[in-house]
């Protein structure tokens, strides 16, 4: 008996799961594959998965859970490209992910999907991929998207920590264009999911009386084990600085609370682990 067929549309190819998004998104495909049928379009980046042979790689590391096919987002291969989609963001006043996940190929691989087959839903990984849902692609179709964040929210806090004066104007623009986009397609969406009560509450109040339900991540603290040595003396910080968030908590922690925590153990260690940048 075949099972009922899912379009799953993410803004990551989550293949290796190495990084927080990545690892939700790789489990969450690979549970959905149990009861449906996943026809997976998948975006990846440059810099994480860059050569063909990572990509094709990555497929196949997935291949198992559905149907994948893997994406370019165009704007990491042309410096032009980006900085036309930040002008069609100011131009449009549309938040300018509308722009970075504009992609032909995309978009041609998922109409021959809705032609040839029947879908009892679609699964979006982010809002990011709304330019798809503005051309009226699988409106009728039930659609729930998972939030990782309240992007929004995420903007406005950036836009407050930056000391240029032109970034920081220029990101709490894209806070309020995203805002738009949240307070427009929440209601829209069929059910929307966070990874925290704080996150729903947030979404709730840009939009109120919308369909949510909060699945928070985790780690299997059983399997997730720390080695023997000098693990009373260790502190450890997973998560790459490439975002903006965690670098922003990792010197949070250092300026704030490090100095109170070697005032009373001067023996402890910090261990950060993941991609870093000095940027």
């Amino acid at each position: 008996m075949s099972r009922p067929k899912l379009l799953f549309l993410s803004q990551t190819l989550p293949f290796p799961p190495d990084s927080g998004v990545k690892v939700r998104t790789y489990h969450t495909l690979q549970m959905l594959s149990r009861r449906f049928d996943v026809y997976a379009l998948c975006f990846y980046r440059r810099g994480h998965t860059g050569e063909a042979t990572d990509v094709s790689g990555a497929v196949n590391g997935l291949s198992r859970f559905g149907h994948i096919q893997a994406f370019a987002i165009p704007e990491e291969w042309s410096s032009v490209r980006r900085l036309a989609n930040h002008f069609r963001s100011v131009v449009s006043g549309r938040a300018y992910t509308k722009y970075v996940y504009d992609a032909k190929d995309f978009r041609s691989a998922l109409k021959t999907l809705l032609d040839d087959n029947e879908f009892v839903a679609v699964h979006l990984e982010s809002l990011d991929l709304v330019t798809y849902l503005d051309e009226g692609l699988a409106l009728d179709l039930p659609i729930v998207c998972v939030h990782h964040n309240v992007e929004s929210q995420l903007l406005r806090r950036r836009s407050a920590r930056s000391e240029n004066f032109v970034l920081r104007t220029y990101i709490a623009h894209q806070s309020r264009l995203t805002e738009q986009e949240e307070r427009n397609w929440a209601q829209q969406l069929d059910l929307n999911v966070m990874v925290s009560d704080d996150d729903a509450a947030t979404l709730e109040s840009i939009q109120p009386n919308i369909a949510t339900i909060v699945v928070p991540n985790g780690v299997d603290t059983e399997f997730f084990q720390p080695g023997e040595s000098e693990v009373e003396s260790t502190i450890g910080f997973l998560g790459g600085t490439e975002w903006f968030p965690n670098r922003d908590g990792l010197e949070f922690f250092a300026e704030e609370i490090l100095p109170f925590v070697r005032e009373a153990r001067p023996e402890v260690k910090i261990e950060a682990i993941g991609r870093l940048s000095l940027i």
